[in-house]
């Protein structure tokens, strides 16, 4: 999305250094400056081409109904694209500085490469004989090893049986078959030596087999308290994976939360009701199933207030 309006955020910023007061005119110079680098429209054609390999993936791992095996898997498909795209380098390169020229052609810029100084100290003179044997060994390669490297880091299969504790999750567990269940319990049991789990887990698998309902809105809590009696090993292991963050999603929902109960109107509420408020607005599920009597309740305690005393006399 930057790349496809990029020319005219350069168009923006020019007008941006010539009107207005002095400070939005040296902040635009600046930022004018740094984009018209031959290094920043390249950096810009290398993100915006391997951005959108991990657009899904961002999108799923933010998502409430995330399956992390299926993101893991794909994210190893992706690595090996990239690897492939690593060895011919060479093609890549001239692929991105053929986009780059589109760019810089528009904005009557010319690609080329940082000057040579004999006595480099923020960055080194990469022994290059053109343009594109510059940047593929400045550039191109150091990126792709670098994504290459932060995804192994992230989704290698060191961390496939920290991956397979959201299998117990009754949308998941109930669309595998019994003998890959087993085999990915055997490493959740090796890994957090939890012992019995595997064949707890078969069972767990079909307790929920025999249900026919929809489990995808079931949180980690409810199954928590769902396999408190028959089930320890496999509250064991849920609480494990409620304590494991795959991603912010859930943190970054709660700052939208906040953004809609902290409005203009409420902005001189004090912590305890921002707080109240709050949960909510989070738990509204919750809120929702226990009807008026829940309603009569906060009634009941806003009443118990001195300040609402007065009013209400």
């Amino acid at each position: 999305m930057f790349k496809n309006h990029f020319v005219e955020i350069v168009e923006g910023l020019e007008k941006l250094s010539q009107e207005g007061n002095s400070g939005t005119r040296k902040v635009a110079f600046q930022l004018l400056s740094a984009v018209r680098q031959t290094t920043f429209i390249l950096s810009l054609c290398i993100i915006d081409k391997y951005n959108s390999l991990l657009q899904p993936v961002a999108n799923t791992l933010q998502s409430k109904t995330l399956d992390v095996i299926k993101c893991a898997e794909h994210i190893q498909t992706i690595k090996t694209a990239i690897t492939e795209h690593r060895l011919p380098a060479e093609e890549g390169t001239e692929e991105l500085l053929k986009s780059a020229n589109e760019i810089a052609k528009v904005l009557n810029l010319e690609l080329r490469p940082p000057r040579t100084a004999s006595h480099q100290q923020y960055r080194a003179n990469h022994p290059a004989g053109s343009l594109s044997e510059y940047f593929r060994r400045s550039l191109y390669v150091p990126y792709l090893d670098s994504l290459s490297s932060s995804l192994e880091a992230r989704f290698g299969k060191e961390h496939s049986p920290a991956f397979a504790l959201s299998l117990l999750h009754p949308a998941r567990i109930i669309k595998i078959t019994a003998p890959k269940l087993r085999k990915c319990m055997d490493e959740v049991s090796k890994f957090y030596e939890l012992e019995g789990i595997t064949s707890k887990a078969e069972l767990w698998r079909t307790f929920w087999v025999n249900k026919q309902e929809d489990f995808e809105d079931l949180e980690i809590t409810e199954l928590i308290q769902q396999a408190e009696c028959f089930y320890l090993k496999v509250k064991t292991t849920l609480e494990i994976l409620l304590a494991m963050p795959y991603s912010t999603a859930t943190i970054e929902r709660s700052f939208s939360t906040l953004r809609r109960v902290k409005t203009w109107l409420r902005s001189t509420m004090i912590e305890d009701r921002l707080n109240g408020l709050c949960l909510l607005s989070v738990h509204k599920k919750l809120v929702n199933s226990m009807g008026d009597s829940f309603t009569e309740d906060v009634i009941n305690r806003f009443a118990e207030d001195p300040y609402f005393k007065l009013l209400l006399k």
